[in-house]
């Protein structure tokens, strides 16, 4: 992959990309859904002198292993949001332009102990230069990380609290467990775990089973959410169905959940039997990308429930907001109501509560 002056310069109609910029490498790229994540390892270990306490070393060191691995990480991030793609060693054009986020991490062989979970406090020191953070992490890290997740989608949501300051405490509990494992601390701490209502953990293993539209991303959207807002969720959802049982009518409903990652709307349709499987999805998706341009939001997912509460059809619309008359004129005619943008207040029930991962016990080592 080139890296350039201008990320603009080599896009997919850059015509000599080897003289445009120079040579960078990407240990591992995956591209899941409409999810990249971006992997930098490096090989330097910590000078002797740091390790002793030398800070005038150990913060050289910092700059060069986090601060030249976040450099390249956020370049490489800039290249895929900017360019939608990225030019390979040997010549050829990775298009990656139906991805809408990007995560990096960049792994070190060291073991890096509370350096690598203390993000804000280094990037506030100016260590980790300026811009996105990518998870600094050592291979042990990564090995407990694989330990603790059940769910992919779950790993997405790490990664998003873990690399976003305002939010990075929340992985706190998870911290602890680790250095309990790995005997740097002397306090018991039982394996953390998601603490996810059931009816967001069962739309998100549904969605994962088979890989069905949406399910990478918006899962973490779902697991992401407050307690509260998941039990409403599945309230909502069990009233719709009732509501259309009732009076054998197709029935309806929105969310949306402002947050730090966008403002992903949630739709759900019944299919009751005076429809046809295929009426119920026109009428749940023309609703979905009506509300969608009108809200102007990144993603929405939509969910067909039949008449036994069962998810019978899944729709994902990631598309990036454009001005459409077309798209007007339908919300229009299907009667949609003016509604405010994804910049307003974050409502209570979208909010993160102060504590995601459920922790069983503490004692201290020996006792």
């Amino acid at each position: 992959m080139n890296l350039g002056a201008n990320i603009l310069d080599l896009g997919s109609a850059c015509t000599s990309p080897k003289t445009a910029g120079d040579q960078t490498e990407c240990d591992g790229l995956f591209v899941i859904e409409d999810v990249a994540i971006c992997v930098k390892v490096k090989g330097r270990t910590i000078a002797e002198p740091a390790r002793h306490g030398d800070r005038s070393c150990l913060a050289n060191e910092i700059k060069a292993i986090f601060g030249e691995g976040a450099r390249q990480a956020r370049r490489l991030e800039g290249l895929i949001i900017e360019d939608r793609g990225l030019w390979l060693e040997d010549g050829p054009w990775l298009d990656l332009s139906n991805v809408r986020e990007v995560r990096t991490i960049v792994v070190g062989l060291d073991y890096f102990g509370p350096l690598a979970v203390a993000l804000g406090d280094l990037q506030a020191a100016g260590m980790l230069g300026a811009g996105s953070l990518p998870w600094i992490a050592s291979l042990h890290d990564v090995d407990v990380t694989s330990k603790v997740i059940d769910r992919p989608a779950e790993f997405l949501l790490y990664l998003r609290r873990r690399t976003d300051s305002g939010v990075a405490k929340h992985t706190d509990p998870l911290d602890a467990w680790m250095y309990w494992t790995e005997g740097t601390s002397p306090y018991e701490i039982e394996k953390p775990e998601f603490n996810t209502h059931p009816t967001a953990r069962d739309i998100v293993d549904f969605l994962a089973d088979g890989r069905k539209p949406g399910w990478f991303r918006f899962g973490a959207d779902l697991l992401g959410l407050a307690g509260t807002a998941q039990k409403k969720l599945g309230d909502f959802l069990r009233q719709l169905v009732d509501q259309s049982n009732s009076d054998d009518n197709w029935h309806s409903m929105v969310q949306g959940y402002a947050g730090l990652w966008g403002y992903p709307m949630l739709f759900a349709g019944t299919a009751p039997p005076s429809h046809t499987h295929d009426e119920a999805v026109t009428k749940l998706h023309s609703s979905m990308a009506a509300k969608k341009h009108q809200m102007k939001v990144g993603r929405s997912l939509g969910l067909m429930l039949n008449n036994q509460r069962e998810i019978v059809h899944v729709i994902y619309l990631n598309g990036l907001p454009i001005d459409d008359p077309e798209s007007d004129a339908l919300g229009e005619k299907i009667g949609l109501r003016p509604a405010g943008g994804p910049g307003q207040t974050i409502p209570p029930s979208a909010r993160r509560a102060t504590r995601q991962l459920r922790v069983k016990r503490i004692r201290k080592r020996g006792r």
